[in-house]
């Protein structure tokens, strides 16, 4: 089985989650939260991936592909390659979490192989994600 499908919208990474130190009557004390910015980005790729998910989950050993195309800006006109942050494991780590809240998979275990490319948008070419899984036969 091969799905194939693309993520309009700029990609975010998957946020981590951070803590804030803090007195409170006295003591000190930890607050923990998570940046929500990535939300709507994981809302596109759960819109996108919604309609080609199979009525079974994949349960056995697939490669994923990601190519991330992102914004460029102006002062970046000849090059090819994004190498600026979001980095890329953060990157897919949103979109293959995504991957398993609706359903393509069992698990995002089930990855045995994984290639993440991050490139510059080109003639009017929109940002987003071109997403390929394939199962490998076992």
């Amino acid at each position: 089985m091969s799905i194939n499908f693309f993520v309009a919208g700029e990609p975010l990474g998957e946020p981590r989650t951070r803590a804030r130190g803090m007195m409170i009557g006295g003591k000190a004390r930890a607050r923990v939260y998570r940046d929500t910015g990535a939300d709507v980005w994981k809302q596109a790729v759960a819109r996108a991936a919604s309609a080609i998910v199979p009525k079974e989950p994949i349960d056995g050993p697939v490669e994923v592909r990601l190519i991330f195309v992102m914004p460029r800006p102006k002062s970046r006109k000849r090059d090819v390659w994004h190498t600026a942050k979001p980095d890329a494991d953060n990157l897919a780590k949103a979109v293959l979490d995504v991957l398993t809240k609706v359903g393509l998979w069992v698990d995002d275990s089930r990855v045995a192989g994984l290639t993440v490319l991050k490139t510059y948008t080109v003639d009017g070419q929109p940002t987003g994600c071109d997403v390929h899984v394939e199962e490998i036969a076992s």
